[in-house]
Formats: structure tokens, sequence, C-alpha cells
């Protein structure tokens, strides 16, 4: 995902008291909003089966691909692609991993987001 992303406010906004005027430029971060442990449980244990049998997630609390006009160009192009060759890996091998490993990797920031050091899947 996409580290830090700035957009400007099109209107006047109140956020817990604080009036915010239209143009002011904030920052989202989508890590750290899917890290909030005030709106996840567990957030630090990588956990796939937690979506299982989510119908509905609040709007605003998920944006893998942001939201909006100015939103991920490639969106559709990469959903497709993930689906097309989940489908075909998963097909043909088995994969695991190490859960302790994924605890002690870390993050790193370039344009997008990466694991430091690189995270090792079994096939």
């Amino acid at each position: 995902p996409v580290a830090i992303v700035v957009r400007r406010l099109e209107k006047d906004i109140e956020v817990k008291g604080y009036k915010i005027p239209a143009g002011t430029p904030c920052t989202i971060c989508p890590y750290v909003l899917h890290h909030n442990p005030n709106l996840w449980e567990d957030v630090e244990t990588f956990n796939p089966e937690r979506w299982l049998g989510k119908d509905t997630i609040p709007r605003g609390q998920f944006l893998p691909f942001l939201k909006g006009p100015r939103n991920c160009i490639g969106e559709k192009f990469a959903m497709m692609e993930a689906q097309t060759i989940l489908a075909l890996v998963l097909k043909n091998f088995k994969f695991s991993m190490d859960k302790t490993k994924w605890a002690e990797t870390e993050r790193t920031l370039r344009v997008t987001m990466r694991p430091k050091p690189a995270l090792v899947l079994n096939i």
C-alpha cells in the first residue's frame, strides 16, 4: 500500500471540537488507520481469517486503495490480477509461513510500504 497521501479539504469540517477550514492539507496514512487499536482487534497479528463473516466494514475504516475521485488508478486491475493469480497459484501449490517471522518483520517506507527483511514463504 501507499505510505502517505496528502489531500486538501473541500469544505470546512469539525473534528472533536476543532474547526478545520476548507483548503487545509490533510495527511492520510493507511498503515496507521489500518493498525489503529480503536478500530481493529489485535492489529499487529497476521490473521486473514479476521475477514471471514464480515459483510461490511464501517466507511473510511479500511482504505487499501483510498476512496473518491483520486483513489488508486490501478485498483480494478490490481483486484482482477490478484484474483486470477491467486486462483492459479492456490490450485497448484500449498503455502505456509512462520508466524513468528511475521511478528519480527518491520515495515520500510518507499513509494509503497514493504516488509524488512523480506518475508519467507514456504511453497
